[in-house]
């Protein structure tokens, strides 16, 4: 009698993909950005409410979403 083999699979680490990071992004200045293509040169863009690059008068439509792409 034959014996039944189950396939295993060997684990991998899983890769991290390269997302825009704090750590990865200029530091945000005192008072906030200015406009957006200041956000845009330090890196950071799709700024939503609640985030520290986040500021009212960046986002134009009031949709909580600061300096869309």
């Amino acid at each position: 009698m034959s014996r039944l083999r189950l396939w295993s699979i060997k684990r991998q680490p899983v890769k991290k993909l390269p997302f825009l990071s704090v750590a990865s992004a200029d530091p945000i200045p005192a008072g906030g950005f200015k406009s957006c293509k200041a956000v845009a040169a330090a890196g950071y863009w799709n700024s939503k409410r609640g985030r520290p690059a986040y500021h009212p008068r960046l986002d134009r439509d009031r949709d909580r979403l600061a300096c869309e792409r």
